[in-house]
């Protein structure tokens, strides 16, 4: 499964692709999560980059993500989960090897109250199959905090899918070593674990 992430905040993307140093100790620990879970799922040969030697995630305009957007903003104004799921491109994935996933998040602030989602679509050819959508509130956080919050959920989520696919008896890529490490997300991982104790 090639995995595609997409946002709208482009500090997010670079934080993620690790060319933007992480300066705030207090969100780095989220950052850290999200790279991590990238790496797990990277490991089991179920999941890699949309294209070989590319990073994993790319930035949209806001334009491209109005269903993360609704979704957080929602979640936002309720501060509680918010979940969609169909089910058909779950057998979309496992029935087509030629089969992408486009995943989008988004977080946002207004009025003193934090809202993040993501968003999953099966791509086959140019077609995109909606999958599912997850929002939830998270109190009084920043803007950034928000946007990390939802990144790290995500990435927790792909994590989880690459472990499903491999207990389904999915084929590891055939992708050797050399080309399956996405750049500049193993040279951190060492930093990645460091943060991830140190989280409180």
């Amino acid at each position: 499964m090639r995995v595609q992430i997409e946002g709208d905040s482009n500090t997010t993307i670079e934080w993620l692709n690790g060319r933007w140093d992480m300066k705030n100790p207090r969100l780095a620990p989220a950052l850290a999560r999200a790279r991590r879970s990238l790496y797990v799922a990277w490991g089991t040969g179920r999941v890699n980059v949309a294209t070989d030697g590319a990073d994993w995630a790319r930035h949209i305009y806001r334009e491209y993500n109005k269903d993360c957007d609704a979704t957080a903003t929602a979640a936002l104004e309720r501060q509680c989960e918010i979940a969609a799921i169909n089910l058909v491109p779950w057998e979309l994935l496992r029935g087509h090897a030629e089969a992408n996933v486009v995943a989008r998040f988004d977080g946002g602030r207004r009025e003193g109250k934090a809202g993040a989602a993501w968003a999953l679509w099966v791509k086959i050819g140019t077609n995109m199959y909606p999958w599912m959508v997850y929002g939830f509130g998270v109190g009084s956080a920043t803007s950034s905090s928000a946007e990390l919050a939802a990144c790290s959920s995500l990435c927790s989520h792909i994590e989880h899918m690459a472990e499903r696919l491999a207990a389904c008896g999915m084929p590891d890529l055939g992708i050797d070593e050399a080309q399956r490490v996405p750049r500049r997300i193993r040279p951190r991982l060492a930093l990645a674990d460091t943060l991830i104790a140190c989280a409180p």
